[in-house]
């Protein structure tokens, strides 16, 4: 019986990596060149910074602007996991990469677009209390 779980274990670890060896590589933006692998760093670590800077402003007059466009970046970042698939497909097709800085540019449009409504709620809100202060 020792023998047989030992078989069966090196059968399951087997199967495990000819299946891990078999998963074809996805590529990104990074993969095709060193330039669009600086471009992604760049709407990387740009839209890393907008997030950061749209969850330092959450508060109960922001938060329904912040959830709804978390919930549009969710959207853009399946789409882009798609557009990776759709490159590695494609073998790189120019359009797929035209698709994929687009879809980091909307991501990085709907971040600015919020906070700048953010900016007016907070504005409006302070105009609000000044309002109620002089009453």
């Amino acid at each position: 019986k020792p023998l047989l779980a030992i078989a069966a274990s090196v059968v399951i670890c087997l199967s495990v990596f000819m299946t891990l060896q078999n998963e074809p590589e996805v590529f990104d933006l990074a993969s095709v060149s060193p330039e669009l692998s600086e471009t992604q760093d760049f709407f990387t670590i740009t839209i890393a910074n907008e997030l950061n800077k749209l969850n330092n402003e959450r508060s109960p007059f922001t938060e329904q602007i912040i959830n709804d466009a978390l919930k549009q970046i969710q959207l853009l970042e399946k789409e882009y996991q798609n557009l990776k698939t759709d490159l590695t497909e494609s073998g790189k097709d120019q359009r797929v990469i035209y698709a994929m800085i687009s879809n980091f540019q909307n991501r990085i449009d709907i971040l600015n677009t919020v906070l700048e409504q953010i900016e007016n709620v907070k504005q409006f809100n302070s105009v609000s209390n000044e309002n109620n202060n002089t009453i």
